[in-house]
């Protein structure tokens, strides 16, 4: 999600998706704390959502510790590079556009166990809604994931808020997460998932993280 921009696709509204968590199990030895990664300008990663299509999700600018990026298949967003916060902005995405004003408690990065953040949120859409709530995040295990791509140790993040709980798997071997299961606790359609195909990240060009 980037330093970690793999991980923060959290503010995207993809509609109509079951999730499939990944297959985990401890891992064999305790992971050093993980720094945030380099940014990286081009193709990130090929994800495979929970109904099988697959995806690539790319970064195009990196201004600070916001990054803009998009996914293949039209959606365009922000994120931020160091966090697992809602998105400030997104566009186009499953029939969404609208921005989130937010304001945020605490730090993950470096990734350790027992580590939080809290996102405080404002957010509209062009449609005219409207929205607040509070998205608390914790560092809360270290796991080994499966995924197509394959085998890979990572801590696994934990958050929620009014409507949703999340989890991201973040690999430190890789500099980003694996894989996302995002549950809507009210609407199961509105539900998603996806795991990690292929790393694109070393085949891209990487930038300072002020780039």
């Amino acid at each position: 999600m980037q330093r970690y921009i793999i991980m923060a696709l959290s503010g995207m509204l993809m509609t109509g998706c079951a999730t499939n968590a990944p297959e985990t199990q401890p891992t064999a030895n305790a992971l050093p704390p993980a720094p945030v990664p380099e940014v990286v300008i081009g193709p990130y990663a090929e994800i495979q959502w929970a109904d099988g299509s697959l995806d690539v999700l790319q970064i195009s600018k990196s201004d600070g510790n916001l990054l803009s990026g998009s996914f293949e298949s039209g959606c365009k967003w922000t994120a931020f590079s160091d966090g697992y916060g809602p998105s400030p902005s997104w566009e186009d995405c499953w029939g969404s556009t609208g921005t989130n004003k937010l304001t945020r408690e605490g730090v993950l990065f470096p990734l350790e166990i027992g580590k939080s953040e809290r996102w405080e949120v404002e957010g509209r859409n062009t449609d005219g809604g409207t929205w607040k709530t509070v998205r608390r995040c914790e560092v809360a295990e270290t796991v080994s994931v499966t995924v197509p791509a394959g085998t890979y140790d990572t801590y696994h993040v934990k958050c929620s808020d009014s409507w949703r709980s999340y989890s991201w798997y973040y690999s430190p071997e890789l500099g980003h997460s694996v894989a996302s299961v995002n549950t809507h606790r009210s609407d199961p359609t509105r539900s998603r998932s996806w795991q990690l195909v292929k790393s694109l990240k070393n085949t891209s060009s990487e930038v300072p993280a002020s780039g």
